[in-house]
């Protein structure tokens, strides 16, 4: 058995505002927006841990698509890459810019290309 989908839910909500609360009392938006992935990354975590029937069913760990995975990763770091050498961007900003714009477009794809699993 798993755990139930309300009490999933009342824990991202509890990392929600935790979340909220740690960037208030920290008097920054990132640490609070870090803080609230981290919980929700550890939430995600348990839930798969618990149901690990619904979180293996759902990824798909075909060479294929590891390898379209692993370069859009690539391609990432190389639009990052270019940022920062070629046009003199900031690391930081690079990195956020360049692995944003790659992997949305990317995730994009991934929604609008019909991929058929071979059983």
């Amino acid at each position: 058995m798993g755990l139930q989908i309300r009490t999933v839910a009342i824990m991202y909500a509890v990392a929600g505002v935790t979340g909220l609360l740690y960037g208030m009392n920290d008097d920054s938006v990132m640490s609070g927006v870090i803080a609230w992935a981290v919980l929700s990354a550890l939430v995600s975590l348990i839930w798969a841990l618990s149901n690990p029937e619904n979180a293996l069913t759902g990824l798909d760990m075909r060479p294929g698509v590891l390898l379209t995975h692993a370069g859009a990763l690539v391609v990432s770091g190389l639009f990052t890459f270019w940022l920062v050498s070629g046009l003199n961007f900031p690391l930081v900003e690079s990195t956020i810019t360049g692995f944003t714009f790659v992997l949305t477009t990317y995730y994009t794809f991934l929604l609008t290309e019909p991929f058929v699993k071979s059983e």
